[in-house]
């Protein structure tokens, strides 16, 4: 359970051993998060460090 003031934080790291950039889909680091509404509150979504509905 997650109570106000609680963060989650997501941290990446990867070692390009090529001689070169990598392409699109080599450098990406994603992450996904949701939780069960059981109290009615509705969806949201963080965007740019602000909830909002969606």
């Amino acid at each position: 359970m997650f109570v106000p003031g609680d963060q989650l934080k997501v941290r990446c790291e990867w070692n390009n051993d090529t001689a070169g950039p990598l392409g699109f889909g080599f450098e990406m680091c994603v992450a996904f998060g949701m939780f069960v509404d059981d109290t009615g509150t509705g969806n949201f979504a963080c965007d740019g460090g602000s909830w909002t509905d969606f």
